[in-house]
């Protein structure tokens, strides 16, 4: 999709109040405290250590950082991270 595609879709999504993450497909992040992290339309995991997880998504990785990083579960769409997060990076 051209740049100029994308313009559109997106101004059409956001004139209409449509909700992004499920018609652009943008990543979508909820933080319970500092110890549960939960990704929805990720793309997979790019790498994976107990200090650092990144993520592929439609924007850029995604970079978590912390300590006893560990993904509790995921399927093909979303993710739940354990751990103590401490930072989380959007690479652009």
């Amino acid at each position: 999709m051209s740049t100029q595609n994308k313009n559109v879709t997106e101004n059409l999504v956001n004139a209409l109040e449509l909700p992004k993450d499920v018609l652009l497909g943008l990543p979508l992040l909820s933080v319970c405290g500092n110890s549960e992290l939960h990704i929805d339309n990720h793309l997979g995991i790019l790498s994976y250590q107990p200090e650092a997880i990144v993520v592929k998504t439609k924007r850029g990785p995604i970079r978590i950082e912390g300590e006893h990083l560990v993904i509790d579960w995921y399927t093909r769409d979303d993710m739940h991270i354990l751990g103590q997060v401490k930072n989380i990076c959007f690479w652009t």
